[in-house]
């Protein structure tokens, strides 16, 4: 896993910024844009509006964890035995058909 900063400029509350984050961040970030049917920048404006006294990037990355905890606690109140699963990145196809050869689908 690379864990070098990318930096990305963005609009954040009608105001041209940039923000440093791992590549792992900024890949959480379009995955919650897609589920949550937003673009980024709608995104880190409700952020920049509710992070407090932090900067951008923390509240960011504080967001991010609380989102995927938030989901992590919903799979398991309906009955998911394990979380990884629906918290993975996206698999490549032939180790998605592997996986499901060995749990027999």
């Amino acid at each position: 896993m690379t864990s070098a900063l990318v930096s990305r400029n963005i609009t954040v509350s009608g105001r041209r910024t940039s923000m440093r984050l791992e590549p792992a961040m900024w890949d959480a970030l379009e995955d919650i844009c897609r589920r949550e049917r937003c673009r980024l920048a709608e995104l880190c404006s409700a952020v920049d509006s509710h992070r407090g006294a932090s900067s951008l990037t923390a509240g960011v990355r504080v967001f991010i964890l609380d989102y995927f905890r938030s989901r992590a606690r919903m799979a398991l109140a309906t009955g998911v035995d394990s979380l990884v699963p629906a918290l993975a990145p996206v698999q490549a196809p032939a180790a998605e058909q592997a996986r499901r050869a060995q749990q027999g689908r």
